[in-house]
């Protein structure tokens, strides 16, 4: 067997091997591309004449086919989308290209009826990439997604579909605008299809001025309706676009994407003061009395303090016609309509009459003497006030009030006595007096001990783990009527005080060799330096991929016809116990790799656990190979993902090795080989970052 035909098929699998982490850049495959999809933009159609007409040798015709085909896809589902966005039907379309139109008029019309329902938007993970677009902007950016539609959906398109007014001069052109014609336009020049003259047309964000030549920024707050979220988000106009910010009271939710109320009652930003209860309100809060003010009152809402019942104003006293009513705080009282000497008042007659021979307290009984009028005798209640008791006396009778009330000066109305003037209460921090009695206040941050009287620091760090929440993302530490937080190393304190963000090393330039490839980590960071294996060299293309020094190899060398052609090193890292069950999915897709997708030849992948090493606590769970499938793409041919199938506890590093083996026409093809190294942080948090 010749050694040649092997060297050629060495050199074919190298060419058709391209591993996802690296794009190719060829400007004559994007020039190709781009002339698709400008021939899309000025005939609406993709027909086989369309493309011939572009004078290219090679495959440029087939490149140019299929990028004008994705422009045509691309505006399909701009169409559906703005179908939804109208609010009518997915169902009635009947025109060419309406599986893309429909399939995103659908996607968009479930996320405007999710949002409307106040559900968290989530597009399923076998959604197409096409529909999980319009699906976020429509559940995100419904009020927006019009204008930034072309921008979002029709990538490197923009150009040569500008929905603008233009102005139409009248030059003898040829198919482009020369360099002079370009000067006329402020942004943007082209040929109008079938005419000698030119179209100038603007960038999205901005629009036509009168004179045809001239842009003007759009300013998309002003829009109706608005771009931004009119409960929580502030628009900004930009030049050429705008941004949305979060309002007071709310924050950026990084999970939902979405600005999400504050609430001040938990982070203790509100001003309530002793005696009042935070309740938390969309975008602020307010606070209400937490004390009754008791029989007799009532809570005036604008003061927000006990008022007097005035019951004889209002006729809601029981004083009988021989009475007066004469309100009193909290109560009121029944004064008896006094006669003149020498006359009683009479109930049956209504009025004063005369009597003789008794004194005042006393009455003429029937045997002629004088007897006590036991004045207290069911109308206790109308001679002294509430919250005092009547004694009768020999020809009189006084008034005793209860506990917490004393006597004014008029001997029958019992007023409260102010504890917390007097010095009564003896409370550590603040005293609240309360008809009869009073009641001892903490400051925030204490609460009220056994004694009712005195303050003990409440420590909110164990209080609030006892509750299963923790109080600060990193270490919280009590104070005296408060706590703090402190974040461990590799993290920095946010502005509310309590949740820590991860510093990324690598942007500091920590790892300062030329050749470093730094990771960060959640709350760390690795330097990793790429050292090729003996006969291996560094590929000047890919700081990460070390390649053989020759491909020539010996039918008998088994051992150079199985070694790598190529080995290409991945750094990823995960937060600890990455839950991404929570989100619906069953596996977690770390990396793909591509293969050759020629039909001839056939890739098998092999993954092996290199090794294992679990830091700093002898209570993490090492990975196994279990922890990891690959998985061949049905969409893709040659094509694979490495899942991570269940959550790593950290810190550990893993290994791995993913080797790739080729057979072109059942024949042995070679081998490539990329080893994955995982950094496994110490931390929890819900998102992983890729090298």
């Amino acid at each position: 067997m010749s050694n040649l035909p092997m060297l050629n098929l060495l050199l074919l699998l190298l060419l058709f091997y391209q591993p996802h982490v690296v794009e190719a850049n060829q400007s004559s495959l994007a020039e190709c591309c781009l002339e698709g999809k400008k021939a899309y933009a000025i005939s609406k159609q993709c027909t086989k004449t369309t493309v011939e007409k572009i004078d290219q040798a090679g495959f440029c015709p087939r490149v140019a086919s299929i990028c004008c085909l994705v422009a045509f896809y691309e505006t399909k589902c701009s169409e559906g989308k703005s179908i939804a966005l109208a609010g009518d039907s997915c169902e009635a379309l009947d025109a060419p290209g309406r599986e893309q139109t429909k399939e995103c008029c659908e996607c968009c019309s479930l996320a405007k009826e999710m949002k409307k329902q106040g559900k968290q938007c989530n597009a399923p993970v076998d959604f197409s990439a096409n529909c999980k677009a319009v699906f976020d902007q429509c559940c995100r950016y419904e009020s927006a997604a019009s204008r930034d539609e072309q921008s979002n959906l029709q990538t490197d398109f923009a150009e040569f579909t500008a929905s603008v007014s233009s102005t139409t001069v009248g030059l003898d052109l040829s198919e482009q605008c020369d360099e002079e014609e370009e000067k006329f336009c402020e942004q943007q020049c082209r040929r109008v299809p079938g005419q000698k003259s030119i179209s100038c047309s603007c960038r999205a964000g901005y629009m036509l001025n009168a004179d045809g030549r001239t842009c003007s920024d759009v300013n998309e707050c002003e829009e109706n309706p608005p771009p931004c979220d009119v409960v929580s988000q502030i628009c900004e106009n930009t030049i050429g676009s705008f941004r949305c910010s979060c309002m007071n009271g709310f924050a950026w939710n990084e999970t939902t994407n979405l600005c999400v109320d504050i609430d001040e009652c938990l982070l203790f930003r509100d001003n309530c003061i002793a005696g009042q209860r935070c309740i938390n309100t969309i975008g602020s809060w307010r606070c209400i009395r937490t004390m009754s003010c008791g029989t007799g009152y009532y809570l005036d809402s604008e003061s927000d303090s006990c008022v007097d019942i005035d019951e004889c104003a209002l006729g809601t006293h029981n004083c009988g016609p021989g009475f007066t009513c004469r309100n009193t705080h909290g109560s009121f009282r029944c004064e008896r309509r006094f006669c003149p000497s020498g006359q009683q008042w009479n109930s049956t007659a209504k009025r004063c009459v005369t009597i003789s021979g008794c004194s005042h307290g006393f009455y003429l009984a029937s045997d002629g003497s004088c007897q006590d009028i036991n004045e207290c005798q069911n109308r206790s209640s109308v001679l002294c006030s509430t919250h005092g008791s009547c004694v009768n006396t020999v020809g009189s009778f006084h008034c005793v009030c209860d506990p917490g009330y004393e006597l004014s000066s008029d001997g029958r109305q019992c007023v409260d006595v102010d504890e917390c003037r007097t010095g009564t209460a003896q409370c550590e921090h603040r005293c609240v007096n309360i008809p009869g009695s009073y009641q001892c206040v903490c400051e925030r941050g204490y609460s009220l001990g056994v004694d009712g009287r005195s303050c003990v620091d409440i420590d909110e760090c164990k209080m609030w783990n006892t509750q299963g929440t923790a109080m600060c993302m990193g270490k919280c530490i009590n104070t005296a009527g408060s706590f703090r937080c402190e974040c461990p190393p590799g993290f920095r304190l946010n502005s509310d005080s309590r949740t820590c963000e991860d510093i990324d090393e690598c942007q500091q330039g920590l790892c300062s060799k030329d050749d470093d490839i730094c990771v960060n980590l959640y709350g760390g960071y690795r330097c990793h330096q790429i050292i090729c294996p003996q006969n291996y060299q560094r590929d000047l293309r890919f700081k990460n991929r070390c390649t053989r020094k020759t491909l020539f190899c010996l039918p008998s060398d088994r051992d150079c016809m199985n070694a790598p052609m190529s080995i290409l090193y991945n750094f990823i890292a995960l937060t600890n116990e990455l839950r991404f069950q929570d989100f619906g999915m069953n596996a977690l897709p770390l990396i793909t790799f591509n293969g050759p997708v020629n039909a001839e030849t056939s890739v098998q992948y092999e993954l092996q656990l290199d090794r294992v090493v679990t830091l700093g606590s002898k209570t993490v769970k090492p990975a196994t190979r279990a922890s990891f499938s690959v998985q061949k793409l049905i969409t893709k041919p040659n094509a694979a993902v490495l899942n991570l199938i269940e959550p790593l506890q950290g810190p550990q590093q893993v290994d791995l090795d993913l080797i790739m083996h080729f057979r072109h026409a059942g024949n042995f093809g070679g081998r490539s080989l990329s080893k994955i190294v995982l950094h496994v942080s110490e931390y929890k948090e819900n998102h992983f970052s890729l090298f």
